[in-house]
């Protein structure tokens, strides 16, 4: 079966503030903005010293999510294996605007990321 064409940024996420969190897709959250998630891994891609992964829901809305090497490090050991794509993971981080491109969707910086289902 196909997946349906990602729609980035529309993915559901827990947004918390000092007042609590709120369900809200993440083109809704501001930048810097504390965010956490669960959902499968659709794709995963290296990119400049980073791991940039495709987290997407079963209706096809989608976000990008970009770890750091020690994060990377870190959920591998935790698992055993590298992270790979039909991984569902919780993942928590602050939302980012790629520098340069005022347009683009928003997406995930990750602080912390854990395998719920391999």
């Amino acid at each position: 079966m196909r997946r349906p064409l990602p729609m980035l940024g529309g993915l559901p996420v827990q947004h918390h503030t000092g007042l609590g969190a709120s369900t809200r897709p993440l083109s809704r959250v501001p930048v810097d903005g504390n965010i956490e998630v669960t959902a499968p891994i659709a794709a995963i891609r290296q990119s400049s010293g980073f791991l940039r992964v495709l987290l997407q829901d079963a209706a096809g809305e989608a976000a990008l999510a970009r770890l750091s090497t020690d994060r990377i490090a870190a959920a591998d050991q935790a698992l055993g294996r590298p992270l790979r794509d039909g991984d569902q993971v919780q993942v928590r981080g602050t939302v980012i605007q790629e520098p340069g491109t005022p347009t683009a969707p928003r997406s995930i910086d990750v602080f912390a990321i854990r395998v719920t289902k391999a």
